[in-house]
Parts: C-alpha cells; sequence; structure tokens
C-alpha cells in the first residue's frame, strides 16, 4: 500500500500546482457577446436620450420664435390702427393708401404690411 499511497500523494501534489483549466470555449465567448451587446444597447439608448433633448429643444425654440412672431404681430397691428386713426383720408398719402388698401382683406391688414415695410425699409437703411 505504500506505493498506493505515494501515488495518491504525488496526484494531490500535481492536482494542486496545476489547478484544471476553465473550458473557455462554451462560457467565455457568449459573455463577451452579452457584454458586447449591453454596450451597444447603453449606447444606443444614450443616442436616443441626445435626440429626444435635442428635438426638444428645437420644439422649445420655436415656439419661442413663433411666440416672438405673435407678439411683433399685435405690436404692429396697435401701430397701425393708431397709424389709420390720424391718417387723413384727402392727403396724398391717404389717397394713395387707398387704393394700395384694394389688394388687402382690409384697411388694417393693408397698414400692417404698410408699416412693415417701413420697418423693413428702417432696417435696411438706418
Amino acid at each position: 500500500m505504500d506505493a498506493i499511497d505515494q501515488l495518491l500523494a504525488n496526484l494531490s501534489q500535481t492536482a494542486k500546482t496545476n489547478p484544471p483549466k476553465p473550458s473557455t470555449s462554451g462560457s467565455v465567448d457568449p459573455l463577451i457577446a452579452q457584454i458586447k451587446a449591453e454596450q451597444i444597447q447603453s449606447e444606443q439608448e444614450k443616442q436616443r436620450e441626445i435626440d429626444l433633448r435635442r428635438q426638444q429643444q428645437e420644439q422649445l425654440k420655436q415656439q419661442r420664435l413663433e411666440q416672438l412672431q405673435q407678439q411683433r404681430r399685435a405690436a404692429l397691428q396697435q401701430r397701425a390702427k393708431a397709424w389709420l386713426a390720424q391718417l387723413d383720408p384727402n392727403t396724398a398719402e391717404g389717397r394713395w393708401f387707398e387704393e394700395f388698401a384694394c389688394n388687402y382683406s382690409s384697411k388694417l391688414e393693408a397698414a400692417i404690411a404698410y408699416l412693415e415695410a417701413l420697418e423693413d425699409l428702417n432696417h435696411l437703411h438706418p
């Protein structure tokens, strides 16, 4: 039995110094693939969040622009009403405006267009 005991001791010592290597063929590749898939999914989620934020900012910008245009239109409308109230139809400007207004649905719309054009000219030639 000494030889058997010696053989078992040698096998035990060999097992301790050279433990069996885990099998890499079946477990590592799926794990790497899963990690890569998770990274891709995470990047796609981040990109969707970035796109969503960008879209929200663009919508806010568009809403603000529309709001500013409405305010400008309201201010022009008030100015046009005041201008029409002081316009004398018996002057050259009054007669010209009467003819000009024929192309619009109302004198107010014509006055708004006229004042807007004057405003644009003033911005071009201060």
